[in-house]
């Protein structure tokens, strides 16, 4: 369910086999640009840097909403803790591999 509505932020933000980073990197860029264009409708009353600055508000909404996936897709793939232990960290025949780890 998730990798479908994946697919769906993705085309609709155009941006494609970004990893997490990459998202987070290009709404840093997409955010100075948003200030760029504030500026100019705010301090220089530039009325066409409104609409271009609504376009990069829609696309920050996408992207922000990928991270939102991204992130709870990565969450969701780590190994769970099982009584203090990761899962991941116990052998096949149960005998624990890690030391206990306090919360």
């Amino acid at each position: 369910m998730l990798y479908s509505q994946s697919s769906k932020i993705i085309a609709m933000s155009g941006t494609n086999n970004l990893t997490n980073m990459e998202v987070i990197d290009k709404l840093e860029t997409l955010l100075a640009e948003m200030r760029v264009e504030g500026d100019k409708l705010y301090n220089r009353n530039v009325k066409a840097s409104a609409a271009k600055l609504r376009k990069k508000a829609q696309e920050g909404k996408a992207l922000l909403q990928l991270v939102r996936v991204q992130s709870l897709d990565h969450k969701n793939a780590l190994p769970t803790k099982v009584g203090g232990r990761r899962a991941a960290e116990t052998d096949t025949d149960g005998t624990d591999t890690a030391e206990t780890v306090d919360e």
